[in-house]
């Protein structure tokens, strides 16, 4: 068994630049990475703050594989070609 089994990683989704449309309100909201290293696999989870006024959304990604293939198309949004 490794000492080592997950990795944590801190990390924020900016939306500064693209602020909500409704509300007009742009924000940067704290997330954790976790990799787990016996699996291969991955989650991302918001860093909750008490009172933000916001409804809970706890999983952005649930624990999963992410796919090797560099062909694979994205899941939603927009590429942006290099």
């Amino acid at each position: 068994m490794s000492l080592l089994s997950a990795l944590r990683f801190f990390c924020c989704w900016d939306n500064v630049h693209n602020p909500a449309p409704l509300s007009g309100a742009s924000h940067r909201l704290g997330f954790e990475l976790h990799y787990y290293v016996i699996d291969d696999t991955i989650e991302i989870v918001e860093v909750r703050k008490e009172n933000s006024g916001r409804d809970p959304f706890p999983l952005l990604l649930s624990r999963r594989q992410l796919p090797q293939d560099p062909n694979v198309p994205p899941v939603g949004g927009w590429q942006q070609n290099l």
